[in-house]
């Protein structure tokens, strides 16, 4: 498909023939949420110089919404191999893509043939997968979908090359991400922070763990009637935000505790201003007086 804008027909032949087509993304795999929102996998951009937003979230008017918030983008593999053999060269390739309930979603990548899992922020969760040809491994992996059996939920992941369908089981410690991440957005908020304390009890170099805690506390201090709790709230969350390498949560948490300390020491802020500008004024006057 080719779109020909207006203005381009006030070109020569020549010259647009020496512009760059215009052509839709080639998409690879689409799934509809419980909003009626369309999630969708696509493949790089062939001229590009890097491989970016693969995956969209399509709204009712046929926009990409989806939130790229976190450290990294949603785009698999950020740093891969180029002309290196024999490690596999490439971005990420994703063909299938998948969401759960509490709106974590995972692609396959049919490159390394791993499984990315992100959440609705798009903070990288876990990747999980590997490529090979033995029967616990992804060689070409074509479909994916959440599947919940008896409370313990699984990820299916159907292979092309071996012609079998894998069943992922989720570990205690991303069972653990699952339902920290499913407590925040059902507002549950003190039983998040305190499933995200498990989670760096359990790996306290996971970032995110940090972040959640300090997102959780950064809701109970918006929410807290007593300002001293307040204040000691959003020291914490600032503290959280910052192990957790989040400069945007922790702005919002210092904007919070310094719009507290401004309110309340206002009267003797400008009082001292005050005093200084004066003290200017006649410092001013005397050194007239002199001349």
């Amino acid at each position: 498909v080719q779109k020909r804008s207006w203005w381009t027909f006030m070109l020569t032949e020549k010259q647009y023939q020496s512009l760059a087509l215009n052509l839709p993304s080639q998409f690879t795999n689409i799934v509809i949420d419980e909003r009626n929102l369309l999630y969708a996998t696509a493949k790089p951009d062939p001229d590009a110089t890097t491989a970016t937003e693969m995956i969209k979230l399509i709204n009712t008017s046929g926009n990409d919404v989806l939130k790229r918030n976190g450290y990294v983008k949603p785009d698999g593999d950020i740093n891969y191999a180029r002309y290196v053999k024999p490690a596999i060269e490439g971005s990420s390739i994703f063909t299938a893509i998948d969401i759960n309930d509490s709106k974590i979603y995972s692609v396959i990548d049919n490159t390394r043939g791993r499984i990315f899992t992100y959440d609705d922020e798009g903070n990288l969760l876990y990747v999980s997968g590997e490529k090979g040809t033995l029967s616990n491994t992804l060689n070409t992996p074509v479909a994916i979908g959440y599947y919940t059996n008896g409370g313990e939920e699984y990820v299916l992941v159907l292979d092309q090359y071996s012609k079998s369908i894998l069943i992922y089981e989720t570990t205690e410690f991303g069972k653990l991400v699952n339902e920290a991440t499913r407590l925040y957005l059902n507002n549950d908020i003190e039983e998040s922070q305190e499933t995200w304390e498990k989670v760096v009890k359990m790996n306290s170099n996971y970032e995110l763990g940090y972040v959640g805690i300090g997102k959780s506390l950064l809701r109970l201090a918006n929410k807290e009637s007593d300002k001293d709790l307040q204040l000691q709230k959003y020291k914490e969350a600032m503290n959280m935000f910052k192990l957790g390498h989040n400069a945007k949560y922790y702005s919002d948490a210092y904007k919070q505790y310094r719009n507290i300390i401004l309110k309340d020491n206002f009267a003797i802020i400008m009082s001292g201003l005050v005093i200084v500008i004066v003290a200017g004024i006649a410092l001013k006057a005397k050194l007239r007086l002199r001349q």
